[in-house]
């Protein structure tokens, strides 16, 4: 009995020690595990954004040289928007917004008379797919009207 005394005392000086090491540990842990936790959410909302552009943007293969179709698109997008519209005309791209809503284009060229453009239109700041095949039909039909 005498040699499990000495230990309980120990024991019971220890157990402060045990439980402030425990709580400044788990307190290390959740500092450090909340901004990589912020820093994953976000990353991963990154990621979603990206990947909603790209499935709710619409795109179409036009068979005129692409700046010609830029040119076009951006007369288009002046036509529409009070505001002036900031555009880039090496990359070929241009944004607007007006009346809760924002447009962007991008025309990629591929090969002489072959290119691609891609528009998105947020809504509210929700992508709105009908929207974007709107301006490409008024486009089609602008470029059409512009050949005649």
């Amino acid at each position: 009995m005498q040699l499990t005394q000495p230990f309980r005392r120990h024991s019971s000086l220890l157990s402060p020690v045990l439980g402030l090491t425990v709580l400044m540990s788990s307190w290390m842990l959740s500092s450090c595990a909340a901004p990589l936790a912020f820093v994953g959410v976000a990353g991963a909302a990154g990621i979603y954004a990206t990947q909603e552009y790209r499935t709710n943007s619409t795109a179409m293969w036009i068979d005129h040289p692409a700046q010609d179709v830029y040119n076009e698109a951006l007369l288009l997008l002046e036509d529409m928007a009070p505001l002036p519209v900031n555009h880039d005309p090496q990359a070929r791209t241009a944004e607007a917004s007006f009346s809760k809503e924002e447009y962007t284009f991008r025309v990629e060229s591929r090969g002489s008379n072959r290119c691609r453009i891609s528009v998105g239109v947020q809504r509210f700041g929700l992508w709105n797919r009908g929207l974007a095949d709107a301006f490409l039909a008024r486009l089609i039909e602008r470029m059409q009207k512009s050949r005649s």
